[in-house]
């Protein structure tokens, strides 16, 4: 009865199964109290911080930074992509 009712009304299963999650959810999060843990070593401070390693994520064709570096939107243009003479057509 159950699964032919889930085949007959797929919207409202998922309607009450998020119900279901977002309260168990909310349960959880207020029922399990973790404390905060900072993983830190003293390694950590000889690894020297590049600033210029973000570059090339930032910069590589189609992303939103380097379509607002060179054609000064984050769009890209009318088209939705990089309107860039550096990305093929």
């Amino acid at each position: 009865m159950i699964r032919t009712w889930c085949k007959d009304h797929p919207i409202q299963f998922m309607a009450c199964y998020l119900v279901f999650y977002l309260a168990f959810f909310k349960l959880l999060e207020q029922g399990i109290q973790v404390p905060d843990l900072v993983l830190h070593c003293r390694l950590d401070d000889l690894i020297p911080f590049c600033k210029y390693a973000i570059i090339p994520y930032c910069g590589s064709p189609g992303s939103p930074v380097h379509c607002s570096i060179c054609c000064g939107s984050m769009t890209g243009g009318n088209s939705g992509g990089c309107a860039c003479r550096c990305l093929p057509a």
